[in-house]
């Protein structure tokens, strides 16, 4: 009988194994050695082992479609082969990706979700396609895991799907529970589901693709200001969420200052004050930037010193924590927001000063009309690429 746990060995095999073609290469004897050396998988010496990878490397085959070089909305694209990557041991298999949508202001660069075809896999917030609708075999589309590519990266076109299905992978980014009346809906997961764990696969496939193709194809800038500027709303919203699903918004926001300045950070991760201390201590949410997407987010505190009033001008001056944190390459967001009416009130400094190795910060905050506002900081680093 085949389960979901079978279907998770096969997707990790599939995502994160060297195939033959890879094997064949003695440039990676070293990254091989290690490779075999950690997956349980490929350490067997059954002869059926070979087969079963090359049974596997097939699961993602689709009819040759059109082969269309231009990028189109709908389109169901391969990421190119030499997007694949050795990263902690494993090898990472360049995805299948669904074309969302086409970024008019980042020419060239294009919003993808991921697909994969073992329906057994498919789970809350998973678009599941039907042969039918798709003349390219049953997949569902990760509406969890988008993320930017440059068209560059895309293999040729192998189908394209009906704009009535990607406007349904929209409308599900948010709300995962609206499914359209034609998909199939997904068996609700338990506490220990095996498509857990693949989708913690799949947010490091994606994680890995976004990166690598970013750095290859020059889509993201050394400045993570300018890398979050980049993204649509949403997309940094979903980013937020699969690297931390504790963050919350009570409105939907509208802008990328929206996204940050409004995030809700779980109470039980933020960080404690001294009693005598916590009218000047505001929590930090720092984000570990790595090409388009975050790898990680954590939360420290920072201590405000002066708050001084001129005008309509407010300054803010304080040291944000450190303790045993340290940053590469960070940049210091700050935002003043309505406590009253937050999703109508984000203010962003006119002036901001950010001294990362001791943490001291100024914001000048100029024309500022908020009564009743508080301070939130943000903290985004560029990390830099590690691999094999």
């Amino acid at each position: 009988m085949y389960t979901r746990k079978m279907a998770l060995t096969f997707a990790r095999r599939f995502r994160t194994c060297p195939g033959p073609e890879i094997l064949q290469k003695t440039e990676y004897e070293m990254q091989i050695q290690h490779h075999f050396s950690i997956c349980p998988y490929c350490a067997m010496e059954e002869p059926e082992a070979d087969l079963y990878f090359q049974i596997l490397a097939k699961k993602l085959d689709r009819l040759p479609g059109d082969g269309s070089t231009c990028v189109s909305v709908g389109d169901i694209r391969p990421v190119k082969s030499e997007y694949g990557i050795w990263h902690d041991g494993f090898y990472y298999h360049p995805p299948t990706i669904l074309v969302v949508d086409i970024l008019e202001d980042l020419p060239h660069n294009v919003l993808v979700a991921q697909i994969y075809d073992d329906l057994l896999l498919a789970g809350e917030g998973d678009l599941i396609v039907c042969d039918a609708k798709t003349g390219a075999g049953d997949l569902f589309i990760e509406c969890w895991n988008m993320y930017m590519l440059a068209e560059k990266c895309l293999g040729p076109s192998t189908a394209n799907l009906d704009h009535e299905i990607v406007a349904a992978v929209k409308a599900m980014v948010g709300l995962p529970e609206n499914v359209p009346e034609w998909a199939p809906l997904c068996v609700p997961m338990t506490e220990h589901d095996p498509r857990i764990y693949f989708r913690e696969l799949e947010i490091k496939v994606g994680l890995i693709m976004s990166d690598r193709a970013a750095g290859r194809a020059g889509g993201y800038s050394e400045d993570p200001d300018k890398s979050l500027d980049l993204m649509p709303p949403e997309i940094l919203q979903l980013n937020l969420r699969r690297c931390h699903s504790g963050i919350t918004w009570q409105t939907p926001p509208e802008t990328v200052s929206q996204v940050l300045a409004l995030a809700r950070l779980p109470e039980s991760e933020l960080p404690l004050a001294a009693q005598d201390d916590r009218e000047k201590t505001i929590p930090v949410m720092c984000c570990c930037l790595e090409g388009n997407a975050f790898s990680r987010i954590f939360f420290l505190s920072a201590r405000i010193n002066d708050v001084i009033e001129k005008g309509q001008a407010v300054t803010c001056a304080g040291q944000v924590i450190f303790g045993e944190k340290a940053f590469e390459n960070s940049r210091l967001r700050a935002f003043q927001v309505d406590k009253n009416h937050p999703e109508t009130e984000v203010q962003t400094p006119d002036k901001i000063k950010w001294d990362q190795d001791n943490g001291f910060f100024l914001a000048v905050f100029r024309n500022f009309s908020v009564p009743n506002s508080r301070l939130v900081l943000v903290i985004v680093d560029l990390m830099t690429e590690k691999t094999d």
